[in-house]
């Protein structure tokens, strides 16, 4: 939705970074004014990262705004019974089951990722500050970074796991310290945290509130009882 946002709104060039080559085509061939550019890579990797921004650096000499919007849930609690409150050896035995591993894998998404993106795109969002050819210099505007965390980094629910969580709310500290951290560099940091939104990530959630006939009114953090929605 982002990268198909500012493509609508003329930005020059918006390059999409993901994994799957498929989805990137996808997105970028639904884009209306052809300006999504798809670039396959994984964000939990500084080699592909930064091959990532040697290749963007190659063929532009500046960015205005880098988005991290990657996500990764880690253990959810999907399959706790959601009719009654679980015993303690079920929870034990439930929250033991899952590795380190994979707990951390929300934090290496969530939280490393996030940062080692901004990383690897500074010198390229110094530029849009500087670069005689950066649009948003005549503007007043500085270089931007924007990090996609979630309203389960201020909740004292767990949502959809203690690893999605815990991993949100580092980020949203992390994004608070960088805030301030960037300051001398006049580049801006933000972080941006959703409720409930429809997405790959958080289909199996939706689903299963649905199929157990969970009534969104009864889930407290969604006052408006509904999912957040698309709009261009």
């Amino acid at each position: 939705m982002m990268a198909r946002s500012l493509d609508a709104n003329g930005a020059a060039k918006v390059y999409i970074i993901g994994r799957r080559q498929e989805k990137l085509d996808e997105v970028a061939a639904s884009a209306v004014n052809k300006s999504i550019i798809p670039l396959q890579g994984d964000v939990s990797s500084k080699d592909s990262l930064g091959a990532c921004a040697a290749k963007i650096a190659a063929e532009t000499p500046f960015v205005n705004v880098v988005i991290a919007n990657s996500g990764s849930t880690g253990p959810t609690l999907n399959g706790l019974p959601k009719d009654r409150t679980p015993s303690i050896t079920e929870v034990y035995e439930y929250l033991w089951k899952p590795s380190m591993e994979e707990f951390n894998d929300a934090f290496t998404i969530n939280s490393s990722a996030m940062f080692y993106t901004l990383v690897a795109f500074l010198p390229l969002l110094d530029a849009g500050n500087k670069n005689s050819a950066s649009p948003t210099i005549s503007a007043g505007i500085k270089s931007q970074f924007i990090a996609t965390a979630s309203i389960n980094g201020f909740s004292r629910k767990p949502g959809m796991g203690f690893a999605y969580t815990g991993s949100k709310a580092a980020a949203i500290h992390m994004i608070k310290t960088l805030a301030t951290w960037m300051v001398p560099y006049d580049i801006r940091c933000n972080v941006v945290n959703p409720g409930i939104y429809p997405s790959d990530m958080s289909a199996v959630s939706i689903f299963a509130f649905h199929v157990l006939s969970i009534r969104w009114k009864d889930l407290f953090f969604r006052p408006v009882f509904s999912t957040g929605l698309k709009f261009h």
